[in-house]
């Protein structure tokens, strides 16, 4: 009876390595050269599945994990995906997908999308396109969400955590012009350069000052802290007489201290020393008018007497 079992066994073997395919379950799953398949009868890998994916949740089948890849019959339109749904609902309703995740939402592991050795938690090979655009920086112990807006933002909820955008030596330029990145020749909106001046409507940023601008500004104030020009008033200071400040403007066609028209076409004007030269020339505007005076009122007291 032994040798019979044996005879029995090997004959079995035999046929399957003859026909090396069997099936089972009404023909759903296969087995094929080392390959199983569910829904086809020629698996490409050592596990093959033609159709949908899905996961169920223990005690409610309604949660499922889905993986499959879709073709439309219709447009040209093919994609793989990964998606959490409750189908107890009409729609079904998105469930959150996490990945490596502990309790402490610290990642265990990076994710990769495109290279092989991810190096952040979302290691990204490619241009990202982000559909609702909000990017935070989400703070547990304070769990404001930012979720009101369809615009590309980035926010920082957590106190104390600020918002850096760094580049290795190279300016940050801003462009407001397009839907495509400049090919060359176009000027950003503005410019931060690695030494930290500002460019407004220009490239051409001098290393003297912080702020650069081609164009008009408008503010409702500007505050500038210089030197003043009350020295004018003091005892010491010599003031020029009427004789020798008219030599002087028709010698050089302006006020003394003050620049010409075209050093100010040439090089512009420094608004806080301006204002203090302009008062000066006021102040000494003053003392004329009062020296003036003391002439005038000698004059009448001598006509009177």
């Amino acid at each position: 009876m032994k040798r019979f079992n044996f005879i029995l066994l090997f004959v079995i073997c035999i046929s399957l390595n003859i026909y090396s395919q069997w099936n089972y379950n009404g023909n759903d799953i296969y087995y094929n050269n080392g390959n199983v398949g569910i829904g086809t009868t020629t698996p490409t890998g050592k596990f093959t599945v033609t159709g949908g994916f899905h996961l169920h949740e223990t005690s409610d089948a309604n949660l499922r994990m889905t993986m499959g890849y879709y073709k439309s019959p219709f447009i040209n339109l093919e994609y793989g995906f990964i998606n959490t749904l409750d189908w107890s609902t009409n729609p079904p309703t998105a469930r959150n997908l996490v990945i490596n995740s502990q309790v402490s939402n610290d990642a265990w592991g990076n994710v990769g999308i495109g290279p092989l050795v991810p190096i952040q938690a979302l290691d990204i090979g490619g241009r990202l396109n982000i559909r609702k655009g909000v990017i935070q920086n989400y703070d547990p112990a304070n769990p404001i969400l930012v979720n009101g807006t369809e615009d590309l933002g980035l926010y920082s909820t957590r106190n104390g955590f600020n918002i850096r955008i760094v580049t290795k030596s190279a300016p940050i330029q801003f462009y407001t012009n397009g839907l495509f990145a400049p090919v060359g020749g176009e000027i950003p909106a503005m410019q931060i350069t690695q030494n930290g001046n500002v460019g407004i409507g220009t490239l051409t940023t001098d290393a003297t000052y912080l702020l650069s601008v081609k164009g008009k500004i408008r503010a409702e104030e500007i505050r500038v802290q210089t030197g003043w020009a009350d020295f004018v008033f003091k005892p010491e200071y010599k003031l020029l007489s009427l004789s020798e400040l008219e030599s002087y403007i028709k010698e050089n066609g302006h006020l003394p201290e003050i620049p010409s028209e075209q050093e100010v076409t040439n090089n512009g004007v420094e608004l806080g020393n301006i204002s203090s030269k302009l008062l000066q020339k006021i102040e000494e505007l003053t003392l004329y008018v009062i020296e003036q005076q003391k002439e005038i009122e000698k004059l009448k007291y001598s006509i009177n007497k």
